[in-house]
């Protein structure tokens, strides 16, 4: 890195001695940030790990101090603010915060920085982080350390092979350059009128595309339900969520333009993408932006390649079946054949009938309602991580989904002997249990209340959706909507009687 300084640009350069700096001005100097620091402190600083246990509290509802992390300094994610009473602010003195220290995280996002900014009363510091004040210039400093070469080089400081972190006392050795102070402050009036004018550019386009992302969802939905006739006459369905569409069309249940799905297996892999002659298992990221990216992959252990299966195939939509809430069920089209890079078991390969345009479904799975509604489905015990079955993804919140090629042929039953008992339901739409060949299946003592944050859109307007099922019974349960089985139960027994 060779630093020009901005104020001067045709300064004479000397190297600087430190290999991630390089050269810099002649009349700077490179000094520990040891000697630069007025101050160097965690929240460590106050105790020992059990004596901060005896007096410092976390506390949900507001009180004298906040506990600053960096995640309420990032704005990257909205989390609940952390407070400390009085005795435990006290208690913490060493690592207080008044405004304009350098916080550093030293475990987990290394190499980022930030400068705090009082947003309450009282603060002070959280763990996993080290508070630093220069002697001179703060934001000076602040810029010095956004540099992602800077960044870089602080996730080398410490000696884990682990986990990238560093303490105290690694940092007070580390390198860093002290222009004359004059020139610190010239450096940072700078770059603060002209990273402002950068932010407010980013701010206007971050909010064009936004609209652009509304006006895109808009135009997908109006595509899907409206066609691309706009005099062309409509008839209403019952779908809901889309009021009409135009006359000469049908609409069909999902499971029955499906030829198959397919998915992969987990394999060993390293974190580079595959090589055009090496084997890549793809990545969820792969779909996650509703478009296929097949760079996001990672190259297979050699010695896992009789391992993977399930190759990318063209024409045909992959989807996530486990994902983040808000991702669970992405999807992206695929064009064509990658011979070499293969599913893995969190992503489903959706194989259509020949009579099917497939780019033609793959809008709709993208359209808002249908996003809404599979996110909805998702289930799991981490609230990060929630997944659907390939039942959901066609019929129900509980799918009881055996793949059985000729139903009609069968004449034993793949389940028995099934129980759902004392749970509560929470859903916008209706599906709420489907099941196939099955003897023996009892949903007794259960919950259901409908939500209606999101309008239901599912075309299966029945709780419960019964294919080649006897013995069946449905007692005690309790529906905010109420329940009537000639209306709630939809029974296709294929000449089979309950």
């Amino acid at each position: 890195m060779i630093v020009k300084t901005v104020v001067r640009p045709e300064t004479e350069m000397k190297n600087s001695g430190i290999e991630y700096i390089g050269k810099i001005p002649n009349d700077w100097e490179v000094r520990k940030v040891g000697y630069l620091a007025a101050k160097i402190t965690d929240y460590v600083a106050s105790g020992s790990f059990a004596t901060l246990a005896q007096n410092v509290q976390y506390l949900d509802e507001p009180d004298y101090a906040r506990l600053i992390r960096t995640v309420d300094l990032s704005g990257s994610v909205n989390k609940q603010p952390v407070y400390v009473s009085k005795e435990a602010y006290k208690f913490l003195s060493n690592s207080n915060l008044f405004g304009g220290e350098l916080i550093l995280p030293n475990i987990g996002s290394v190499g980022c920085v930030y400068q705090y900014k009082k947003i309450y009363e009282h603060a002070t510091l959280a763990p996993n982080s080290i508070l630093l004040d220069m002697k001179e210039n703060n934001r000076f400093y602040f810029y010095w350390f956004s540099n992602p070469i800077v960044g870089e080089s602080l996730k080398m400081l410490g000696n884990s092979t682990v986990q990238v972190k560093f303490n105290k006392s690694q940092l007070r050795q580390y390198m860093l350059p002290r222009p004359p102070l004059s020139e610190q402050q010239a450096i940072a009036d700078y770059l603060d009128e002209t990273c402002s004018k950068i932010d407010e550019i980013i701010a206007e386009a971050k909010a064009s595309i936004d609209e652009y992302k509304e006006l895109k969802q808009a135009v997908i939905f109006d595509g899907i339900s409206l066609g691309t006739r706009k005099c062309c006459d409509y008839k209403r369905t019952t779908l809901k969520g889309i009021e009409k569409i135009p006359i000469e069309w049908e609409y069909r249940k999902l499971k029955f333009l499906i030829r198959y799905i397919e998915s992969g297996v987990s394999v060993n892999a390293g974190n580079e993408p595959a090589t055009e002659l090496e084997y890549g298992v793809l990545k969820t990221s792969c779909v996650s932006k509703m478009i296929f990216l097949p760079s996001e992959n990672k190259s297979v252990n050699k010695d896992e390649y009789d391992r993977v299966k399930c190759p990318v195939c063209g024409d045909t939509i992959i989807v996530s079946r486990m994902n983040t809430p808000d991702l669970v069920g992405a999807c992206a089209y695929i064009e064509k054949n990658i011979d070499n890079i293969f599913l893995p078991d969190r992503l489903w390969q959706v194989h259509f009938n020949d009579n099917v345009n497939v780019k033609y479904i793959y809008y709709c799975l993208i359209s808002p309602y249908i996003r809404n509604y599979y996110s909805s489905l998702s289930t799991g015990t981490s609230s990060s991580m929630q997944n659907i079955s390939q039942g959901q993804f066609t019929n129900a919140i509980i799918s009881i989904y055996p793949e059985i090629p000729d139903l009609a042929s069968q004449r034993k039953y793949f389940h028995s002997d099934i129980v759902i008992d004392a749970n509560e339901f929470i859903t916008f739409d209706r599906p709420l249990v489907y099941a196939k060949s099955v003897d023996g299946l009892v949903f007794t003592n259960n919950i259901v209340k409908q939500n209606k944050e999101y309008p239901a859109f599912h075309w299966n307007n029945h709780r419960f959706y019964f294919q080649r099922v006897i013995h069946s019974k449905i007692e005690n349960n309790y529906f905010d909507e109420g329940f009537i089985r000639e209306r709630d139960v939809l029974e296709e027994n294929n000449g089979y009687d309950i």
